[in-house]
């Protein structure tokens, strides 16, 4: 499960048929193809890569690879 956030991220293993992006509240969200990676961004800042992936690759399972999560906890180290 990897969690949508503000500011930038980057998901370097994502696996299409094991992991789902998480969403703590609705997001309005857009998909856009960089090169070999996908862009999604969304309300609130999100700005997240995955790398590797294909936009149509993902959209092909979308809504169904979002999950709502009602709470999450983020540790700072």
């Amino acid at each position: 499960l990897f969690v949508l956030s503000s500011g930038k991220d980057t998901i370097t293993d994502f696996n299409l048929k094991k992991d789902v992006i998480g969403l703590i509240y609705p997001l309005d969200l857009k998909f856009k193809q960089k090169g070999n990676d996908l862009l999604i961004k969304g309300n609130d800042k999100v700005k997240t890569f995955i790398l590797n992936m294909d936009k149509d690759d993902f959209l092909a399972n979308y809504p169904d690879n979002l999950e709502a999560i009602p709470a999450v906890e983020v540790f700072l180290t």
